[in-house]
């Protein structure tokens, strides 16, 4: 399955309100200019509620040629910005209070939880971000039940493990991966921070009923450059090729979570042990502490 390609210029919706909107309007121009767009500004009217501003934003987000929307994401925008981010089809970039704004976008943090599913979603996203010359620094958070078993036994087998995350979940020129150990909300913003990076791209389910989207959540209140969330649909595969909705500029990824099956739905026979590999992405290596696994 592809995604097709909107018709004209894509074009990226800036949503203005009645404070500061200079930061949305930024934030807007350096990604129509990596998408190669041009931005499309939707000034609220003041008297419209919050309930009929997030849906007169709907409405213009899910036009075919707009690919993504720009928001303010601070805490008084919160009846806008939250159910436009729960009920869109297409990406949604939160601009936080304060958030620093660079000329372009050199460096994205991509948070991956090691799934299938959220990996299609941001397939295409993180491919054309690539296109473009942006560094991906993909973080992906351990926990006590996800810690590899062999990880205090060998080196070697840990960086066999990092090739392979990277070559499953993104394998794009240039990716390289982060670690960290605990819950993924307590490191996405901090990351974002210790690795300079311009932007933060966030798959997620688009629930925030109690106990779900932790990360999401911290990340948007944390934060100090706009965050990505990229919607994560019920229907999108949990193995197979990658088919992302309405991503950024409307891409589709066919090489990432690979499907051991062929177009005929036939299973194909597993490499030999004695067969050439390809080579894997190079990886970054940094020591990470674990949580020790009880005996």
């Amino acid at each position: 399955m592809t995604t097709t390609e909107p018709a004209g210029v894509a074009e990226i919706l800036a949503v203005l309100g009645h404070g500061d909107d200079g930061p949305v309007t930024r934030t807007a121009e350096v990604i129509a200019r990596l998408a190669g767009g041009q931005v499309r500004p939707l000034r609220l009217a003041a008297d419209l509620s919050p309930r009929r501003a997030a849906r007169q934003v709907i409405q213009v987000l899910h036009q075919p040629g707009t690919v993504t929307g720009v928001l303010s994401g601070d805490e008084l925008s919160r009846p806008v910005w939250q159910p436009v981010a729960q009920q869109s089809a297409k990406p949604v970039v939160l601009v936080p209070a304060g958030a620093r704004l660079p000329r372009r976008i050199r460096r994205v943090l991509l948070p991956l939880d090691g799934t299938a599913r959220s990996a299609a979603a941001v397939a295409g996203t993180a491919e054309r971000f690539a296109r473009g010359g942006v560094e991906l620094v993909v973080l992906h958070v351990f926990d006590a039940a996800t810690v590899p078993k062999f990880w205090d036994q060998h080196a070697h087998a840990g960086q066999a493990w990092e090739q392979e995350f990277l070559a499953r979940y993104c394998a794009l020129p240039g990716a390289r991966l982060e670690l960290r150990s605990g819950a993924a909300a307590e490191h996405v913003a901090k990351v974002a921070g210790t690795e300079q990076a311009d932007m933060i791209a966030l798959a997620w389910s688009q629930r925030l009923d109690p106990g779900r989207a932790a990360a999401v959540r911290q990340t948007v209140l944390d934060a100090e450059v706009p965050v990505m969330l990229i919607p994560m649909p019920a229907d999108l595969p949990t193995f197979g090729p990658a088919t992302p909705r309405d991503a950024l500029m409307g891409s589709s990824h066919d090489h990432i979570c690979r499907s051991r099956r062929d177009p005929g739905g036939h299973r194909q026979p597993r490499a030999r042990p004695d067969r050439a590999r390809p080579r894997r992405p190079a990886v970054h290596r940094r020591r990470v502490h674990l949580p020790r696994r009880r005996s």
